[in-house]
């Protein structure tokens, strides 16, 4: 995928992750090693839309590696995963419902999206909305918080 106008692709390593073991996502650079993330992350956890990060320089022709955050922009993330339940022509403007309340959201796949709710978006109740959705059998969602303050990912996402 070509880069949209002024951005970078930036990585983020997920050694612990189950799934992955790294997650790019677009950067606008700010100044020096300081890049403001521009998309919402689907697999790393205490990073969000807008959160400005602190970077490393890698190999030529390799992205830039996300080292830590240095300013929370007020945005978080949740994901969701529709189950075989949710009607494929349903998905979608389920999801739609939530913008009003200041959520919107990225597709990875048919059946899974990340949603980014705005500062100023009514974060509760989103999550009701999607307990709802829960509570009826159409999907599974989790929070995009921190799971640990060394990692962007955690070693007990492996399970036992």
């Amino acid at each position: 995928m070509e880069a949209p106008e002024g951005l970078v692709k930036l990585r983020v390593d997920l050694p612990n992750h189950p799934l992955v073991t790294g997650e790019t996502l677009w950067g606008k650079h700010l100044r020096d090693d300081l890049y403001e993330i521009r998309n919402v992350p689907f697999h790393a956890y205490g990073l969000n839309f807008c959160d400005v990060v602190e970077t490393a320089a890698q190999a030529a022709g390799e992205p830039r590696l996300v080292r830590r955050v240095r300013r929370r922009s007020g945005h978080r993330t949740l994901r969701v995963t529709f189950t075989e339940e949710a009607l494929l022509e349903e998905r979608v403007p389920s999801l739609l419902k939530l913008r009003p309340l200041g959520g919107t959201f990225e597709g990875a796949s048919p059946a899974y999206f990340a949603i980014d709710v705005e500062p100023d978006g009514d974060h509760l109740a989103i999550c009701h909305q999607l307990e709802e959705l829960r509570d009826q059998g159409l999907l599974s969602f989790e929070t995009g918080e921190s799971r640990d303050d060394v990692s962007f990912d955690s070693a007990n996402l492996r399970g036992p």
